[in-house]
């Protein structure tokens, strides 16, 4: 059987970058962190409500957040209903909190203040991560789709060589050949894969 593999363009969202205040995980760098900010830094052991958090990181201060930051910060702002299931922003906890500030049309969460700079996760942030998790959900999807006998290999460690006999596998769905169904319908990309 051949190898199948597949290559998601996410984009270097993941990575910290097209993040407004994104950076590569090196030192100074927000990683693990909590809402109504506690955080720690890359080459720091002190959270930053613990004495001495300054003193630790004054050396290279607080410059940013990393991939694996961002995506924690996102989940922690959907858990405190900062962020809707949408992703939106929301200005109703500005009332609560000082970190929810208005950002032009939208709201953003700050997260660090120092001197002139001022870190915060934008609408725009979200949407980069927002875009990025699209792109490897779209690359699963096409595997689970019209590779789906490929989970099924077996291996040293798992030795069932036929898979739906032991789990219900999704359904799959015909595809019209046909472009252009209908006036003003786009092609789907999925119509031009021919699994056979």
């Amino acid at each position: 059987m051949p190898a199948i593999a597949c290559s998601c363009p996410t984009g270097p969202a993941f990575e910290g970058a097209q993040i407004s205040g994104g950076q590569r995980a090196t030192s100074g760098a927000i990683d693990p962190l909590t809402l109504e900010p506690r955080y720690k830094v890359i080459g720091g052991e002190r959270w930053s409500d613990e004495p001495g958090f300054e003193e630790e990181v004054a050396p290279y201060g607080v410059t940013g957040i990393c991939g694996s930051g961002i995506i924690e910060v996102i989940a922690e702002m959907y858990l405190a209903g900062i962020i809707n299931q949408d992703g939106v922003v929301q200005g109703g906890p500005a009332a609560h909190s000082e970190r929810v500030v208005a950002d032009g049309r939208t709201f953003s969460y700050v997260l660090h203040h120092e001197g002139e700079r001022t870190l915060a996760i934008t609408q725009a942030d979200i949407r980069a991560i927002q875009l990025a998790k699209a792109a490897l959900y779209a690359g699963i999807r096409l595997l689970m789709e019209h590779f789906v006998a490929v989970m099924a290999i077996p291996h040293r460690h798992d030795a069932f060589p036929l898979l739906s006999e032991h789990i219900a596998l999704p359904a799959t769905t015909e595809r019209d050949p046909a472009p252009g169904r209908g006036p003003g319908r786009r092609r789907r990309r999925t119509q031009a894969i021919n699994p056979s």
